[in-house]
């Protein structure tokens, strides 16, 4: 931790800083600010701007690119009754798309801010609730749930 004027930062000495930072900024909606973080935690490896890669990739900071999409960027959050969807994508990014399992169903889901929608298929298990934007929704096993987003 460091102090600049008064104002307090992180010299992000992990791997795995950057997306935690960048899931944090993500879901507070400040997704431009997200998003440099994210770039940041890509080029650990891609740009090889940490420690030397000749060990490895930086699996931490691998794990950490991912839950910045899903739970950062594509909002996602695990309740006890379903899931819950609220995307903040970057502005320029066309959609993301990704699978989850939650308590033994399957879930995919798809954001696509071109056409400003979200689809949801439950590939296995039992019917479920999604909650996307604070609206409840009944997905069920191999029908496609789409719906209208205002992002």
């Amino acid at each position: 931790m460091w102090t600049l004027r008064g104002r307090t930062g992180c010299g992000h000495g992990s791997s795995l800083s950057p997306a935690m930072h960048g899931m944090v900024a993500a879901r507070l909606g400040r997704s431009d600010l997200a998003l440099r973080y994210f770039q940041r935690a890509a080029a650990i490896d891609l740009a090889d701007t940490s420690a030397a890669i000749d060990g490895g990739v930086h699996i931490a900071a691998l794990g950490g690119i991912w839950l910045m999409a899903v739970f950062g960027f594509a909002g996602v959050s695990l309740c006890s009754d379903g899931i819950a969807i609220d995307p903040r994508l970057p502005a320029h990014w066309r959609g993301v798309g990704f699978r989850l399992q939650w308590r033994g169903r399957h879930v995919k889901i798809r954001i696509d801010q071109d056409k400003k929608q979200l689809e949801a298929t439950l590939e296995a298990g039992e019917p479920m609730t999604v909650f996307v934007n604070s609206e409840l929704h009944e997905v069920q096993r191999d029908q496609i749930l789409r719906l209208g987003l205002g992002i």
